[in-house]
């Protein structure tokens, strides 16, 4: 039984991607396997904690983050936030409560923005998206808080701007905003 304390729990956490067998595979009916991204994962995150998942390429870290963000759907155990089994949520009104307090901050940020996007297209996306802003002024004011929060002041000078105009310190603090 997960800690009451523990703002986000994984228990047992397993994620499985079955290998596409070839043509000789599937004429016998043999199953080619599986890749076991993670396979049995325990973490416990209390309120207030900051985490940071490190390890080997290729030992899991992005996999987990995406269970944890539910961009993933786990093979087996269980997801837990605030004590609330979060497992099989789906759907834009289940998960809009979580996404607004459950992100992810990729390490390389000029991957983790659209290229295509200027960085208050990049910022205001996630305020759109779960709709937590009522107008066009709401949404600049709301922008220019969270990129003067990750330091990039003044922000309006940094509205137009593409990723690639960008310092990798200034691309990670849009990430961050």
């Amino acid at each position: 039984m997960p800690d009451t304390s523990d703002i986000l729990s994984l228990e047992s956490l397993k994620v499985h991607f079955p290998i596409q067998g070839g043509l000789f595979d599937r004429v016998l009916g043999r199953s080619a396997g599986a890749v076991r991204a993670a396979d049995g994962v325990d973490l416990n995150i209390g309120r207030g904690e900051i985490v940071a998942l490190v390890g080997e390429s290729g030992s899991g870290k992005t996999t987990v983050g995406r269970v944890i963000t539910k961009l993933a759907q786990p093979t087996g155990g269980r997801l837990l936030f605030e004590g609330r089994d979060m497992t099989s949520a789906k759907g834009f009104s289940a998960l809009r409560p979580y996404r607004r307090r459950v992100q992810m901050i990729f390490q390389d940020a000029y991957q983790a923005l659209n290229p295509r996007h200027t960085v208050f297209d990049s910022v205001a996306e996630p305020l759109r998206s779960l709709r937590l802003v009522k107008n066009h002024a709401q949404l600049t004011e709301r922008v220019s808080e969270a990129l003067s929060a990750a330091g990039l002041n003044p922000p309006g000078d940094f509205f137009a701007r593409f990723p690639h105009e960008l310092s990798g310190g200034q691309r990670q603090r849009v990430v961050i905003a």
